[in-house]
């Protein structure tokens, strides 16, 4: 039997005065990340892509996300066939390669 489980965020990102998207090097990328019951995580775009680099970004949460998972499934697995684990360390890396005006990441280890 399935099951599915729902999440919900929301995002809130305004121009501030003498800013303009009518120019890609004119705005600021950063914005807040709103998740219920958590505190606000403040996020700007990559520092190559012009944003804040003392924030979050959309690659780091990625990347964090993709860690995490294989954690928690790792942890799982291993409880069910009665493992038991005392620690568990791991450091990823994920490339993004961008293309005209896209990108994608095309490796995570």
């Amino acid at each position: 039997m399935a099951s599915t489980h729902d999440f919900s965020s929301s995002l809130t990102w305004k121009l501030s005065q003498g800013e303009t998207t009518q120019n890609p090097r004119k705005f600021s990328r950063n914005h807040a990340i709103h998740i219920s019951g958590k505190p606000q995580m403040d996020a700007s775009a990559a520092k190559p892509f012009r944003g804040d680099p003392t924030k979050y970004n959309p690659e780091d949460l990625l990347l964090s996300a993709v860690s995490s998972c294989h954690m928690m499934s790792y942890l799982y697995v291993c409880s069910q066939h009665h493992v038991e684990v005392f620690s568990y360390t791991d450091e990823s890396i994920g490339t993004l390669e961008v293309v005209g005006e896209g990108g994608k990441f095309t490796k995570v280890e």
